[in-house]
């Protein structure tokens, strides 16, 4: 238990560090990166929880975008939308992520066979600490902060975050990024 509740204050206090990075005034480190670059960090740092759980991350992704953006921090966005997917797809389910360039923004959707949230909560999601079911906060074991890291992510890079859902057929994330030079 105490091993536990360790990790959960590990995760939280990553998660407020993250937060607070995004959120200062400091300058991120922009520059044209490829979308591939960004999806394997995220991957990888996801790989081993969704192996555990038996879940299978689908990608599908074109070569050559590139995403004008701070790739770590792209990168932890995009890995907090995995990992939410991950957590609440029901075991042996797949996670879907795809990646689509339309000129100007660069699209990374990740979309899952999850719970799905009620819409009358989706106006809510990306707020701190916000959690859509409170009696299962401790089972999942999120923080509550990973979407909200993902809303300022995206809005620090002239970004936006959407999300849909259909209660109790899963959820659809897209995190939408500047799209960087000629590929």
């Amino acid at each position: 238990r105490i091993q536990t509740e360790t990790d959960r204050l590990a995760r939280l206090v990553a998660d407020l560090l993250d937060l607070s990075r995004i959120e200062s005034e400091m300058p991120l480190a922009i520059a044209d990166t490829p979308a591939s670059v960004i999806v394997e960090d995220a991957i990888e740092r996801v790989s081993a929880f969704a192996e555990a759980k038996g879940t299978a991350i689908s990608l599908e992704q074109p070569d050559r975008a590139l995403v004008r953006a701070d790739a770590g921090a792209a990168a932890t966005a995009l890995a907090n939308l995995l990992d939410n997917a991950v957590r609440y797809a029901p075991a042996g389910t797949p996670v879907l992520l795809a990646v689509a360039s339309t000129g100007r923004v660069v699209s990374f959707t990740v979309a899952d066979e999850g719970p799905g949230i009620p819409s009358e909560e989706l106006g809510r999601i990306f707020e701190r600490f916000y959690r859509v079911d409170k009696a299962r906060a401790r089972a999942t074991g999120g923080t509550g902060l990973g979407l909200a890291i993902v809303k300022h992510v995206a809005e620090r890079h002239g970004g936006r975050v959407e999300a849909s859902s259909e209660f109790g057929r899963g959820s659809r994330f897209v995190l939408v990024l500047p799209a960087g030079g000629a590929a």
